[in-house]
C-alpha cells in the first residue's frame, strides 16, 4: 500500500504535466492504443476470423484515434469550454451531451467507418479511389445503426466526463472517451470492417431466410 500510494504521488504530477503540456499528443497517444485495443477485440469477437490478428485493419483502426481521440477531441472540447462553459455543473454538462449527441457523434460515427474501411482497403493494395468508393458505401449502410446505438452509451460517459472529469482534469477528457472507446469502437470496428451486424448474430436463422 505504501509503494503503489508512493507511485500514484509521483506519478500523478507528472501526467498532469504531460496533459497540460501537450494535450493533442498526450491524448492522441492514449487514443491509439484504446483503438488499437478495441479492434483486437473486435477481431477475436469476429465469427468468421481464423485467430489471427490482420495487422493491416489494426494499423486502419488504429491511426483513427489520433485523428478523431487526439485532435477533433481536444480541440472541440476546448472550444465548447469557451462557448457554452467551463463548469462541471449539471447545467452545463447537459448541454454539451445535447452538442455531442446532436452534431458531433454522427459526424465521428461516420467519419471512423468511412476512415477505418478505406485506410483498411488502401493499405491491402486497392487504389485510392476504389477504396474511398466502397468505404463510402459501407458508411452509408452502417452510421445508421451505430448512430442510434450511441444514445445507449454516449450521453452517460458525456455526464461523467463533463462533471468529474472536467472538474478533476480537463485536459484528459479526450483520454475518458478513448477509453469508454475501447468497447464502444471495438463494436464500430467490427461493424465497418468485419461485416456483422447486432440482428445477424442475435438472429442468424432468421436473417438466413430473409
Amino acid at each position: 500500500m505504501i509503494v503503489s500510494s508512493r507511485i500514484r504521488a509521483f506519478s500523478m504530477p507528472r501526467v498532469r504535466e504531460a496533459y497540460a503540456r501537450s494535450p493533442v499528443l498526450a491524448n492522441s497517444a492514449m487514443s491509439f492504443v484504446c483503438y488499437a485495443l478495441s479492434d483486437i477485440i473486435a477481431q477475436r469477437a469476429d465469427a468468421n476470423n481464423d485467430k489471427k490478428i490482420d495487422g493491416v485493419r489494426l494499423l486502419s483502426v488504429s491511426l483513427c484515434g489520433p485523428i478523431l481521440g487526439g485532435v477533433c477531441l481536444t480541440k472541440l472540447y476546448k472550444n465548447l469550454d469557451r462557448f457554452i462553459g467551463s463548469g462541471h455543473s449539471l447545467k452545463v454538462a447537459a448541454r454539451k451531451i445535447f452538442f455531442m449527441q446532436i452534431v458531433y457523434m454522427p459526424f465521428s460515427v461516420s467519419t471512423f467507418i468511412f476512415l477505418s474501411s478505406s485506410l483498411n482497403a488502401f493499405l491491402k493494395g486497392e487504389r485510392l479511389t476504389v477504396a474511398c468508393g466502397e468505404a463510402s458505401a459501407v458508411t452509408k449502410l452502417r452510421w445508421r445503426e451505430a448512430y442510434w446505438t450511441s444514445w445507449f452509451i454516449w450521453p452517460v460517459s458525456d455526464a461523467f466526463n463533463f462533471t468529474l472529469v472536467q472538474r478533476h482534469m480537463p485536459a484528459a477528457r479526450p483520454t475518458w472517451d478513448a477509453v469508454v472507446m475501447v468497447a464502444w469502437n471495438a463494436y464500430l470496428s467490427w461493424r465497418a470492417i468485419g461485416g456483422h451486424s447486432i440482428t445477424e448474430v442475435l438472429f442468424p436463422v432468421r436473417m438466413a431466410n430473409v
